[in-house]
């Protein structure tokens, strides 16, 4: 029987302390220690399998292979509490934009000067698909590069219709206007898939959670031996 469970509801791969137990015999008391190693194990094993598997699916850039690395352990199994957990969070779960994938071109043509700029620009998410061409839908236009006061270079789209009380870029560049509003339109996020978003297409359609799974019965089953094999040589 199998030492090891998975409750894809939760994601979570859980361990029966009964079955190591049981196999751990008279040695029975070092079961939150065998398990505290395997699930540490498994937990950093996972993540960098996660982490190629994620660099194979998608055609990031550098700056989004940095999103995919904000995968990280966040609990450490312990004896008194052997279970291990990764997260990612922060900045780098976040929603993305197409400016983390494969685009063009790849320079902003700020204020007025979009009309120098492509017709549309293009952008690659899967490695398996080609570039598409970031045409937008009803009010949000067209996707375009812009380089905000953070430095961040960004793909953002306009809201049609919606006007915005800012006139100038933040380098002072005056922005384009919509004829109809007689002001600048709103513009939002150009949005993509998010790091959370790619790790668990990640943890289900490329099969990382049967890789952690079958990870962590195969190092419950060496430490199990390891640890009577360590027994057994006191004993000679």
């Amino acid at each position: 029987m199998s030492m090891v469970f998975y409750e894809a509801g939760s994601l979570t791969i859980g361990v029966n302390a009964d079955e190591v137990a049981e196999k751990l015999g008279e040695l029975r008391n070092k079961t939150p220690a065998v398990i505290k190693v395997a699930a540490n194990y498994t937990a950093r094993e996972t993540r960098k399998e996660m982490l190629r598997r994620a660099m194979r699916r998608y055609a990031v850039t550098s700056k989004g292979k940095e999103k995919i690395k904000g995968l990280q352990q966040t609990v450490t199994a312990t004896n008194r509490n052997p279970g291990a957990a990764l997260e990612i969070g922060g900045k780098y779960g976040r929603i993305s934009d197409f400016s983390y994938f494969r685009h063009s071109p790849k320079k902003a043509y700020p204020g007025t000067s979009w009309a120098t700029g492509p017709d549309t620009f293009r952008a690659q998410v899967l490695k398996a698909g080609g570039m598409k061409p970031l045409t937008g839908q009803g009010k949000f236009q067209k996707g375009f590069l812009a380089k905000f006061q953070s430095g961040h270079l960004g793909m953002i789209q306009r809201q049609k219709g919606d006007k915005s009380e800012r006139y100038t870029t933040y380098t002072g560049k005056r922005r384009w206007i919509n004829k109809a509003t007689e002001a600048p339109d709103l513009t939002r996020t150009y949005e993509a898939p998010s790091g959370t978003a790619m790790h668990r297409t990640v943890w289900f359609k490329e099969a990382a959670n049967d890789y952690a799974a079958e990870t962590l019965e195969r190092k419950l089953n060496e430490q199990i031996a390891k640890v009577i094999a360590r027994e057994a040589a006191k004993g000679r």
